[in-house]
């Protein structure tokens, strides 16, 4: 079960990479959902540990336990995050430990033992948001206390853990249309392709895209439809929402190359899906 494991888009790879190193960001990343996106992601909203304390330095002997975590509620939630937060430790706070205690939070599918992904925050830290999740989809969230010889080393000693459930909002209706792709012509063969999220929200419903489809068409662009069956597809790629309040670069989704032929004029246009449908087509750009 995900209570006994150690240690979002969407669809889960196999190769899960560890993040209990801590880094020199306030992110700490965790496995992606999907090979064409960013992975999902736990953020500490006040900075993260970079540097070792030894246990060395102070004796600890005489400590058995950790207080078992209280609180663990969610804050907020959109179609792709979970944003959570937990009450502080007020006895540990200040005290000669304090350096060397660290929270770990991990979560996974409420119906599945793979556990997605884990960070370790500093003690002040209080609450995170996890991104890069499926819509409509159960999580069960888990956060435990750690006593640690080094922020990114084993813990000697630990609380027990406290769990919680929470899900994400399910979309409301198909994407809006997507923006018009930013397209650069980077050599007589090659080009530069940038898709862009339009805002997905609508009052309190999500119209987010999780998926989209590039067409690029080759010569003359006619008035009519009659060069439709014309339209080549790139590789559909898949995403996951960051709910921009304004037309905005999806990250994965920047700079895509896509091969030309030379001294060719050529068209792109992009639509956006979700799992109830089928967006407009965008605006063509030309190229």
């Amino acid at each position: 079960p995900c209570t006994s494991l150690q240690l979002p888009s969407p669809a889960l790879p196999s190769a899960i990479q560890a993040a209990k190193a801590v880094l020199a960001t306030t992110s700490c990343f965790l496995p992606s959902l999907d090979t064409t996106q960013p992975p999902p992601t736990v953020t500490g909203s006040n900075g993260m540990v970079t540097s070792s304390q030894a246990l060395a330095t102070n004796d600890f002997s005489a400590l058995t336990s950790l207080p078992e975590p209280s609180g663990l509620v969610l804050e907020d939630s959109t179609t792709t995050s979970l944003h959570i937060k937990w009450n502080p430790a007020p006895s540990l706070e200040g005290t000669t430990i304090a350096p060397n205690v660290f929270w770990n939070v991990e979560f996974c599918k409420a119906d599945d033992t793979e556990v997605l992904g884990e960070c370790i925050f500093m003690l002040k830290i209080v609450n995170a948001p996890v991104t890069g999740l499926l819509p409509n989809t159960i999580y069960k969230i888990r956060l435990r206390l750690e006593l640690r010889s080094s922020s990114s080393g084993p813990p000697v000693i630990t609380s027990p853990w406290t769990t919680a459930v929470f899900s994400t909002l399910n979309v409301s209706d198909i994407p809006v249309p997507a923006p018009r792709p930013v397209v650069h012509r980077i050599s007589s063969t090659m080009a530069e392709v940038t898709i862009l999220a339009a805002p997905c929200k609508k009052g309190e419903e999500y119209l987010c895209a999780e998926s989209y489809l590039l067409q690029r068409l080759e010569g003359l662009l006619r008035d009519d439809d009659s060069r439709e069956d014309d339209w080549k597809s790139v590789p559909e790629v898949t995403c996951s929402c960051t709910h921009p309040k304004f037309s905005d670069v999806i990250p994965s989704l920047e700079k895509k190359r896509v091969p030309l032929y030379a001294d060719k004029t050529y068209h792109f246009r992009v639509r956006a899906s979700n799992s109830l449908g089928i967006g407009e087509w965008s605006e063509i750009a030309t190229i």
